[in-house]
């Protein structure tokens, strides 16, 4: 019901203006209840004098791609939502006495607690998938030899469960007077949901460009085929017509039914084409 004013518009404006071609989309409910997208495309036909015959058009299944695009959509506010409410955990390194403290959302992120866990650097390491532990441990020297702060993406094994997660660390290098690096600060977040939901959006996008595709091909198909039928209708038309004058010479009624003939198996493959055409479409929805 909530479609049916502006369809009811669209018609208006198609009987208005003859050269109008409508392409709207709405949702039609089927007899078992299910409610489904269509893409509904039609045109006035009208005659040598302008003066219109019949309004021609086709009818396209079109809630796959709808569907694709509303779980697009959805995946893109989820990965918005996760970022939104992505929580951070820090902490500090006292290289000298060679001290780490973490604290309570990055015991969290890891997995473990204070109560069952002392963090020190090789636990931390030993928590890396293995292999990304060069990656860290790269950036991390490298951080520390030249002052330099650092960002780098890798994974981890949850101790409570073994879940791996995605994190990203960033931290900071502090140096005391002389130039020595004497501490490290920094934070880690874990962005497991945000990959998911990113690599499920580049999927979602992938699926919609392939359906968009296909439905492309199968309209142009469908289009060609019924254009090539109104040009048979004609030439079948003609044909008899000339059936009817050649009547009383054989060698030229003979070459009359040869293309009489030729029409016909060529409406024949524009019927099949128009058949095979819409079953696939039916298919894929």
């Amino acid at each position: 019901p909530g479609d049916r004013q502006a369809m009811l518009e669209e018609g208006k404006r198609l009987t208005a203006e003859p050269d109008h071609v409508s392409r709207q989309e709405y949702r039609i409910i089927c007899q078992d209840g299910l409610i489904k997208w269509v893409e509904d495309c039609a045109r006035i036909t009208c005659d040598q004098d302008g003066r219109p015959l019949c309004i021609q058009g086709t009818i396209h299944d079109v809630t796959k791609r709808r569907r694709a695009q509303e779980a697009l959509a959805k995946s893109e506010a989820n990965l918005r939502l996760a970022q939104e409410i992505g929580r951070v955990g820090s902490w500090e390194h006292d290289i000298p006495n060679a001290i780490l403290e973490w604290s309570p959302e990055t015991y969290r992120i890891f997995g473990c607690s204070p109560e069952n866990f002392h963090p020190t650097i090789k636990a931390f390491f030993d928590m890396i998938v293995p292999e990304d532990r060069d990656k860290v441990r790269q950036a991390s020297t490298r951080a520390r030899d030249e002052g330099a702060d650092y960002e780098v993406e890798h994974r981890i094994i949850r101790r409570s469960d073994g879940q791996r997660r995605v994190v990203i660390e960033q931290a900071k290098v502090i140096r005391n007077a002389q130039g020595q690096t004497i501490r490290m600060v920094g934070t880690l977040r874990d962005i497991t949901e945000s990959k998911q939901a990113e690599e499920t959006r580049i999927k979602l996008e992938a699926q919609l460009r392939q359906a968009q595709k296909m439905e492309a091909i199968g309209q142009l198909a469908a289009g060609v085929a019924h254009d090539f039928n109104n040009i048979l209708t004609v030439i079948q038309g003609n044909i008899g017509l000339i059936e009817d004058e050649v009547g009383d010479r054989p060698e030229a009624a003979g070459w009359a039914r040869q293309l009489a003939e030729a029409a016909t198996r060529a409406a024949s493959l524009t019927r099949q084409l128009l058949l095979t055409t819409r079953k696939q479409l039916a298919q894929r929805q």
